[in-house]
């Protein structure tokens, strides 16, 4: 969270304050979200164009369409990922198999920023969301492997998947 959170202040800094994000995709995702909103989907009013990499992810931008809040509901996903991914990090190095101390710690501190956990988020995209819930399926399946029983994270990354 931290590295995440370093990113959006230098970003402030260098734009004199004012935010925007670094890719012109979440302007897409949100004008889709707000003609959701208005009973269609797509870029333009009353043209169905399914012009979004995702098609849940306009949806969950509906929140505050209409609304100068609605720019930040991206920044509040991927701030919720951010926490969910850092969250799960730490459950599957608490349950995998006994890792050596001093390997687990540096797994703790050097694997989110090897897969770029931050980085991924700072854009705005889904693609954090998605590395959520590829954390929740590894967490989810190393817990089926140790139990054998399909528990409820497990079912939740299917079906998000």
């Amino acid at each position: 969270m931290a590295v995440f959170a370093l990113y959006h202040a230098l970003a402030l800094y260098r734009t004199g304050g004012t935010f925007y994000y670094p890719l012109d995709d979440v302007y897409i995702h949100l004008a889709i979200a707000a003609e959701i909103l208005r009973g269609g989907y797509g870029i333009n009013p009353g043209e169905f164009a399914p012009a979004a990499s995702s098609i849940l992810y306009p949806v969950l931008l509906t929140p505050f369409a209409g609304t100068s809040l609605h720019l930040y509901v991206p920044l509040a996903w991927s701030t919720v990922a951010v926490l969910a991914s850092g969250a799960l990090w730490g459950l599957i190095l608490a349950e995998a198999p006994a890792l050596p101390g001093k390997f687990a710690m540096l797994l703790a501190l050097l694997g989110p920023l090897g897969v770029n956990i931050a980085g991924v988020a700072f854009t705005g995209m889904e693609n954090a969301l998605h590395g959520t819930v590829s954390l929740m399926l590894v967490l989810g399946l190393l817990r089926y492997l140790r139990t054998g029983r399909l528990g409820w994270l497990l079912v939740a990354g299917i079906v998000l998947g």
